[in-house]
């Protein structure tokens, strides 16, 4: 397998990851879970490729609006990570700073914090 599938695969599953932070009720896994996934993101992060760095931000995003204890600690993830800088094809854009999103009036309303 190449690195570019290989990254293709992380990019993937970390979108299903995204997308499995937005269950709610009988089909939402436990906070464990969720933790479980903030724990690994904060331990490699660091060390990954743009594009995936892009969906673990997007994944501490989705998980960090779940609950107090989530959004607790998906926040100390994304401040110790800072902005995700990124390439795009305007060369415009500003970085992807997930504690900017994680810390809105309407989230802490919402989680009350």
């Amino acid at each position: 397998m190449s690195l570019s599938e290989v990254l293709a695969l992380l990019d993937c599953g970390y979108g299903l990851l995204y997308e499995v932070s937005k269950f709610s009720g009988k089909k939402a896994p436990p906070e464990e879970f969720f933790l479980a996934h903030v724990k690994r993101i904060s331990d490699t992060i660091g060390t990954e490729p743009e594009r995936v760095r892009l969906s673990m931000g997007s994944v501490l995003m989705g998980i960090g609006k779940r609950s107090p204890v989530l959004n607790s600690a998906a926040l100390k993830v994304a401040r110790a990570v800072g902005p995700i800088e990124f390439t795009s094809a305007s060369g415009e854009c500003e970085p992807f700073d997930v504690a900017k999103h994680l810390t809105t009036d309407w989230l802490k309303e919402k989680l009350g914090v």
